[in-house]
């Protein structure tokens, strides 16, 4: 979620699908990677090759140019250690790992689709996983232009936390623990 005056929040639980089995994991899967915020859904295999990837980075991270730290750093990253450990696959002649991720850095959000592309959003706040649909939902009912008043728009914690609780509520795979950065 980005802030009017451009401060960026990230919230996440920790349960994944693992096969048919849901599960918690115990390090979140949101995280702050010098000054950026990173969020990430998929395999724990893909939330710790992602993990590993931003944090083993040599990359003069400057949270004006995201863009090129996702191109040029990251998604390549990415790319070539899924190849190494034998978890990225290919579709329809395309690289695929199993996963998304948002990135907030620069005052905007950033949307990576399969851990091969990413594109700049022009929302404020969006959502990823499972519980996204509850999740979105709850944050535009309590944003200034949603339906309900109810919420103060600066209490930002309590919205992530009534847009967690939704997709916990609506989605039996989405649960806490909860994190919020």
């Amino acid at each position: 979620l980005v802030e009017p005056d451009g401060t960026g929040w990230m919230a996440g639980d920790r349960r994944i699908i693992q096969g048919s089995t849901s599960m918690v994991i115990a390090q979140p899967k949101i995280y702050q990677q010098g000054p950026i915020l990173i969020g990430v859904t998929g395999t724990t295999e893909v939330i710790e090759l992602t993990r590993r990837c931003s944090s083993d980075l040599d990359y003069n991270l400057d949270q004006s140019d995201v863009d090129s730290y996702l191109w040029n750093a990251l998604i390549p990253g990415l790319r070539k250690d899924g190849k190494e450990r034998g978890i990225m696959g290919t579709k329809d002649g395309c690289d695929f790992l199993a996963g998304d991720f948002l990135i907030f850095g620069a005052g905007g959000l950033w949307f990576g689709s399969n851990m091969t592309v990413a594109d700049r959003l022009a929302h404020c706040f969006f959502a990823i996983g499972s519980g996204k649909a509850a999740a979105l939902g709850a944050l535009y009912s309590t944003s200034e232009s949603g339906l309900c008043q109810a919420m103060p728009h600066r209490d930002t914690r309590k919205r992530l936390l009534v847009a967690l609780r939704a997709a916990a509520a609506w989605e039996v795979d989405c649960g806490p623990p909860f994190d919020i950065l």
